[in-house]
């Protein structure tokens, strides 16, 4: 069901659109971690693994986005 949606709106939408609707899923994940992060009170001890966690995320988010970004360029 969510394949059939994802598909639905890539293929009615342009490319622009795709980079709008992932960077709002990156940004809602991002929520849900803070909200994780928070809620768990994390110690001195767990901080460097929560750091670690939020550096790989912001790195994933940045390559992913501007891969996006470049197809979407390449095209035009």
């Amino acid at each position: 069901m969510m394949r059939a949606f994802f598909e639905m709106i890539f293929k009615r939408n342009e490319d622009a659109a795709k980079l709008h609707i992932w960077s709002l899923m990156l940004v809602l994940s991002f929520a849900a971690f803070s909200v994780l992060v928070y809620a768990l009170e994390p110690s001195f001890n767990s901080l460097i693994i929560y750091l670690t966690a939020f550096a790989a995320y912001i790195g994933f988010g940045l390559v992913f986005i501007s891969s996006l970004a470049g197809t979407s360029m390449k095209k035009r």
